[in-house]
């Protein structure tokens, strides 16, 4: 009879660690009889105690590995590499010299070793999955346990194969083998013979696409200037140079002449340090992809393809590096690695010095009271009012002289979770009675009732807010801890007592009286200062959990995308398509095809955008970001790191992160052997994907949020031209935000710089993009309404972010010259290491700069002589809802 239900979730609970421990062994060890002697009595589970839940098990344990397909044999554990990897790269990876020969035999049975063994991508339990048909000869009396037949792997379940039979009936009903990696669902392609029709069909379309969009930008500004130019009643557009004012309307070639013209001083004044340092950056790639272009490509091009054998393939392959033989073109590339890290570093530097210089000067123009005002957070209960704060800087028993009279002011975050609302709802009254009083001339105003009865709401929320307000300043009195939170700003007179405020430590637990430099009043982020301290950090770890899932469960997510990809499987679902694909191929023959390189690269890209609202939506909700400009940098951080892993090294990640870090975990040099295998095999993807990216670009010159809302608001509320530039500024956040461009600037810098020397065309596509980026930033960020300045640290971080691609470019170069001399003890591979000697020393030299704080020298100065720069027109900081200045005028 069965078991009774309580005996068999005995079972099943007794055997889960079991279980848990054979799945884990199995994907680290060699063979399942391993993996079931670690997991003692794990066939136990399979054999009827609960099959449901071991259906339901057996299929997570599979999906969170990458290998839930539709192939039985990948459902049983087994991980193949890609389709046609071994014929792809079994010439290459062959010995190139006779001292190569102790690299590995030249049968195929050792080829497809040592591939695997470069490969490393794949778990060991990779090497269960070859089909005993699949080796033929050269796979009797090899000795290697590498490729073992599949069979072993179903040898563990003797005698419970019929239960795991039935198991994958029911999760795959149709055994249909797909092989889909990372780089697959990505849309990456390798490198073929057809790879030169399909760069041409998307430069073509790029090149096309730039010219029409650059038509339309300049049909659009001609007629909707507003939308394309800085309001002359903003602060920031009355002192924009008048070179570029004047340019605004001239034609395309005499605008980007005065894009060109623009000064640093003029950048910095207009955009902020941080614009300046997207402008720099860009200009930094430029600078450098030009100078590495012209020797590399006057030597590295015709070496290329005079000494390559692949003469009767595709021509854009010979010139690629991937296929060469000779030791001294393995010379003359160690030596080309030395040449690229000493241009880059070297032009890094100087570039950096120029920030610096920039930065000092930033830093002794900070408005006030920004400049003498100190931020704090986790404040204790005893020091929660704007009173208590202040006398304990400056008090009888202040940290500070009471004599001294140092502090100006001092204010302690209020909830405002009750007065928020309602002042929301006055400022949506004021704007909706703002857009029915400004009508443009010639169309029709709204009746005296309506504007009366608008009038009517803006004083009754008006004095709903007062109520609130006292209420709300009575509980601070009271020292309501419902209302006074930890965080606060104390005001100095001083930016010398500020800097010693800043530096120190108050007290013994450094968890108390945090003080920070404060954002701009204008950005500061009051809902995040009202949580605990403590809290604050457990809802940063749910943002970090949210972030590390993003990155693995990315994806099954492109697995859907890329069902979508191709002419093939639209056919499949929207039959129309098969006529539109016979339509063009009879208008010409080459029209599918085109179709066909853009639309996976397109559709991916497409699909990103949506990325950064992701990001910065869990950026801002979980971590505590005090202001808007501190969550674009983040994003710039997080949005970098996922485009570098999914876009530039999809090609390493087999099926899952998890396991392709699994495998970096057990064997950590095994990176360099992923590179070199795997990225230059990839490289001429990469040419249309920057080629796609010019289109982005000059999309973006377009402003397509903001002309849409422009004209809704000119149409539907017959607003006049400024108030609907007004409602219609600023632009998204997340996908226009300085984080995004200076991400998506270094995922093309990283891009051109890893390939430059295994496939040195792309050096002029890089060109290209850059060059288009500097025009068009150079233009949006004087059109833009300006934005709140962090100071340069997206420069700072940009420094890190190239040494980091420089150290992926040497790890690639030092792989590929490997493969090439067959040893990483050959000269090649040495003098390609070994360029981290002139990296290391270029990195200590730029982080041995202070660029944070203003030097004593120039601060006793600047407190000398009692200059605080400017201030800010809302130079207060005090929360706006608390701010009693609704004085409404009809």
């Amino acid at each position: 009879p069965p078991a009774p239900s309580w005996w068999r979730a005995f079972l099943l609970g007794r055997e889960l660690p079991n279980l848990i421990r054979y799945r884990t062994c199995l994907m680290l060890l060699s063979t399942p009889r391993c993996a079931a002697a670690r997991g003692q009595r794990a066939d136990l589970f399979f054999s009827g105690h609960c099959p449901l839940l071991a259906a339901v098990w057996l299929a997570a344990c599979l999906w969170t590995t990458g290998a839930l397909t539709t192939d039985t044999t990948l459902l049983k554990g087994v991980v193949f590499p890609p389709v046609g990897f071994e014929a792809h790269h079994a010439e290459r990876l062959r010995p190139r010299h006779s001292h190569a020969a102790s690299f590995g035999g030249s049968s195929l049975t050792a080829r497809r070793a040592r591939v695997a063994d470069f490969a490393g991508a794949q778990p060991p339990l990779a090497r269960l999955g070859r089909n005993s048909s699949e080796e033929g000869k050269d796979s009797e009396g090899s000795e290697d346990s590498t490729f073992a037949s599949s069979e072993a792997a179903v040898d563990l379940t003797k005698g419970d194969g019929n239960i795991i039979d039935k198991i994958f009936k029911i999760l795959v009903p149709n055994e249909t083998t797909t092989n889909n990696t990372q780089a697959d669902v990505s849309a990456i392609t390798f490198n073929g013979e057809k790879d030169l029709g399909s760069l041409m069909s998307t430069l073509v379309t790029g090149l096309c696409a730039v010219a029409s969009l650059s038509a339309l930008f300049v049909v659009l500004r001609r007629w909707n200037y507003v939308v394309y130019s800085r309001l002359q009643d903003d602060q920031a557009a009355t002192d924009a140079p008048q070179q570029f004012e004047s340019g605004f309307r001239l034609s395309l070639p005499f605008w980007v002449n005065e894009v060109l013209a623009t000064t640093p001083e003029d950048e910095i004044k207009q955009a902020g340090l941080d614009g300046w340092s997207l402008l720099e950056f860009y200009r930094f790639n430029r600078r450098v992809t030009l100078a590495l272009a012209v020797p590399l490509l006057s030597v590295l091009l015709p070496v290329h393809y005079i000494s390559s054998k692949q003469s009767g393939k595709d021509i854009l392959g010979r010139f690629d590096d991937s296929s060469q033989e000779g030791l001294w073109i393995s010379w003359l590339n160690g030596c080309c690695t030395w040449f690229v890290v000493i241009v880059v570093s070297w032009f890094l530097y100087k570039s950096h010095l120029e920030f610096v210089r920039h930065r000092f000067e930033w830093l002794g123009s900070i408005p006030s009271p920004q400049a003498t005002t100190v931020m704090i957070q986790n404040i204790p209960e005893e020091f929660r009012t704007d009173k208590d704060l202040e006398n304990y800087f400056a008090g009888p028993k202040g940290v500070f002289d009471q004599k001294s009279q140092i502090v100006e002011a001092a204010y302690v975050v209020r909830k405002t979770k009750m007065l928020r609302p309602v002042w929301e709802k006055l400022q949506e009254h004021i704007a909706k009675f703002s857009l029915a009083t400004h009508i443009r001339e010639g169309s029709s105003a709204p009746s005296e009732e309506e504007i009366e009865k608008l009038k009517k709401r803006v004083q009754e929320s008006s004095e709903t807010v007062s109520k609130e307000r006292r209420l709300i300043e009575q509980g601070v009195l009271d020292k309501n801890m419902q209302i006074c939170t930890g965080s606060g700003f104390v005001t100095f007179k001083s930016v010398l007592w500020q800097r010693l405020a800043l530096k120190e430590t108050f007290r013994r637990d450094k968890n108390v009286f945090i003080v920070s430099m404060p954002p701009e009043p204008d950005d500061v982020m009051w809902e995040n200062l009202f949580e605990d301290y403590y809290r604050s950090r457990l809802q940063e770890a749910v943002g970090w959990l949210c972030l590390v899932l993003i990155f693995v469960f990315w994806s099954p997510v492109v697995v859907f995308i890329s069902t979508w990809t191709t002419l093939s499987s639209l056919e499949s679902v929207i039959p129309a398509v098969s006529k539109i694909t016979a339509a063009l191929a009879k208008i010409n023959s080459a029209l599918p095809s085109l179709v066909e390189g853009v639309l996976a690269t397109a559709a991916m890209k497409f699909f990103l955008c949506f990325l950064p609202a992701i990001l910065f939506c869990i950026i801002r909700s979980f971590f505590p970001v005090t202001a808007g400009v501190a969550a674009q940098f983040r994003l710039y951080r997080w949005y970098f790191s996922f485009q570098v892993l999914f876009v530039l090294l999809v090609t390493l990640l087999g099926r899952s992160v998890i396991v392709t870090a699994t495998t970096l975990a057990q064997n950590p040099t095994s990176v360099i052997k992923l590179l070199a295998v795997w990225l230059p095999s990839a490289s001429h993807y990469y040419f249309s994907y920057i080629i796609i990216g010019w289109i982005t670009l000059v999309w973006e010159m377009i402003r397509i949020s903001n002309l849409l809302k422009y004209w809704f608001y000119r149409k539907v509320y017959s607003s006049s031209a400024v108030e609907a530039k007004h409602q219609s500024e600023p632009e998204d956040p997340s996908s226009f935000g300085l984080g995004t461009r200076m991400a998506l600037g270094g995922l093309m810098s990283a891009i051109t710089l890893v390939f430059c020397t295994v496939s040195p065309l792309i050096l002029i596509f890089g060109w290209i993009y850059f060059s288009i980026g500097r025009l068009t930033y150079g233009y949006l960020l004087f059109t833009e309404t300006k934005k709140p300045d962090l100071g340069g640290h997206f420069w700072a971080e940009s420094v890190n972010q190239v040494f980091f691609i420089l150290v992926l470019y040497v790890l690639l170069m030092t792989g590929v010259l490997s493969l090439h001399t067959g040893s990483y003890f050959s000269g090649p591979t040495i003098i390609a290491f070994t360029s981290f000697l002139p990296m290391a020393f270029m990195y200590h030299r730029i982080t041995s700069m202070e660029w944070e704080t203003l030097p004593l020298e120039k601060l006793m100065r600047k407190w000398r002589e009692g200059n605080h720069g400017p201030s800010y027109r809302n130079g207060e900081y005090r929360q706006p809802e608390c701010i009693d200045e609704d004085k409404f005028d009809a």
